[in-house]
């Protein structure tokens, strides 16, 4: 969950968004306000799909702030796509990618 606190009157509309493209509440998403001064967004089930920077924009009438922060994942690693097979012939060179997530750094 990420919170925050907000002042300003009229009461500031919001507007999220990860690397530039808007949210929105969903089923993974959902915008809450605690009190009158909080917001925060939730992400259920938060996934590699998920790291990235969040950016939150408030607005009114009189003017317009935001903040924003990068989300990085802790924990065992996951693989973002599967290998597949393939083949070589002998003698050539074989490159195999996988596209993983981790923090810390992974190695092989």
């Amino acid at each position: 969950m990420l919170e925050l606190k907000m002042k300003g009157y009229p009461r500031p509309q919001m507007k999220w968004t990860k690397d530039g493209q808007a949210i929105t509440a969903g089923d993974r998403f959902k915008f809450i306000y605690p009190d009158q001064e909080s917001a925060a967004l939730i992400i259920n089930k938060v996934t590699g799909d998920d790291v990235g920077t969040y950016k939150v924009t408030l607005s009114n009438d009189l003017g317009e702030a935001s903040t924003e922060g990068k989300l990085t994942l802790s924990g065992a690693p996951q693989f973002k796509e599967k290998i597949e097979d393939q083949k070589c012939g002998v003698d050539e060179p074989w490159k195999i990618v996988a596209l993983v997530t981790g923090e810390p750094e992974l190695t092989w």
